[in-house]
């Protein structure tokens, strides 16, 4: 059986509905962490040709990969607060102040997390910028002859 969702006192209670239940938030962290970061490893360990990395990244299905990774925490994170705002007005006056002070801090915890999974990929485009193949131009130092 699952929990009874109208008397519970904490938001992140395993087993009540789709958003503030600690499965799902798992799930989807984990969802989340192999859609962002596995295109990103199989390109670092070579496994995909550049061409086949611009045809990606112009494709419908890369455009839609890219605005998951920028735009599904703020996303998650919007619907969760909405959530988790209609409960905490139908619990007890006492103990609104904690929920909503752990909740900030789950929320600040997903927030880094995402904000890292964006700098990676900075760092990752900086890279690549870097390691870009410029074409030799005759008459400059260092060109191949």
């Amino acid at each position: 059986m699952g929990a009874d969702c109208s008397v519970r006192v904490i938001w992140y209670q395993w087993g009540c509905g789709f958003f503030g239940n600690m499965l799902w938030q798992g799930a989807a962290t984990l969802i989340y962490f192999l859609l962002a970061f596995v295109p990103l490893y199989l390109w670092a360990r070579g496994r995909y040709e550049k061409s086949r990395v611009q045809a990606f990244a112009q494709s419908l299905v890369g455009i839609c990969w890219a605005f998951l990774v920028s735009t599904g925490y703020p996303l998650w994170a919007w619907f969760e607060s909405r959530s988790f705002e209609h409960w905490v007005v139908t619990i007890d006056i006492a103990l609104r102040a904690d929920q909503r002070a752990y909740f900030k801090l789950m929320m600040d915890c997903a927030k880094n997390f995402w904000t890292a999974v964006l700098a990676t990929y900075t760092i990752a485009g900086l890279w690549g910028v870097a390691m870009k193949e410029s074409p030799t131009k005759p008459g400059v130092a260092g060109a191949g002859t």
